[in-house]
C-alpha cells in the first residue's frame, strides 16, 4: 500500500512540475486558477478510492478471537480460523503461553489485520487476602501474635 502511495505522490510532483512548465511557457493570465482546477481533476480520483475502499467497501468483518492464556499453536490456529493474520512476539527462551495480544479480544475488525501476540511465561502475582492484611493489622495495633 505504500508503495503506492509513494508511486501516487511521484506522480503528483511530476505534474505539478509539468503544469508550472506549461503556465511559464503559456504565458497564462491566471495560472493559479489553471493549476487548481488541474491539480483538483487529478487529487479527487484519489480522495474518492480513499472513502470508497474506507466506508464502502464490503471487507468481511470478524470479532478478534481471546487468545490470551493458550498455548502459541491454539493462540495460531485461533486465529487463522477467524480470517485474521498473526505477528508473535516470543519474550522468553522457552515461552509456555500467549500473555498479551493486540487489538483486544471481542474488537471487530475487517478480515486479513494482522493481531499482535506475546507469548512468554505466565507471571504469577500473589495478591494477599483482605481478610488476612485486616488481621495482621489488627495484631500489630492489639500486639498480639497468634
Amino acid at each position: 500500500m505504500y508503495s503506492t502511495l509513494l508511486t501516487y505522490f511521484i506522480f503528483l510532483f511530476i505534474v505539478a512540475v509539468i503544469l508550472l512548465y506549461i503556465v511559464l511557457k503559456l504565458h497564462i493570465k491566471n495560472p493559479v486558477r489553471f493549476i487548481g482546477i488541474i491539480m483538483a481533476i487529478i487529487i479527487l480520483p484519489f480522495f474518492v478510492g480513499y472513502f470508497y475502499f474506507t466506508y464502502f467497501n464490503a471487507i468481511p468483518e470478524t470479532m478478534v478471537p481471546d487468545v490470551i492464556g493458550l498455548s502459541k499453536n491454539e493462540a495460531v490456529s485461533r486465529i487463522e480460523n477467524m480470517g485474521l493474520k498473526i505477528k508473535i512476539t516470543e519474550m522468553d527462551k522457552e515461552p509456555k503461553l500467549v500473555t498479551n495480544q493486540r487489538p483486544e479480544p471481542g474488537k471487530i475488525v475487517k478480515s486479513g489485520r494482522i493481531i499482535s501476540v506475546t507469548i512468554g511465561s505466565p507471571v504469577e502475582i500473589s495478591i494477599p487476602s483482605p481478610i488476612s492484611v485486616s488481621e495482621e493489622l489488627n495484631n500489630e495495633e492489639t500486639g498480639s501474635n497468634d
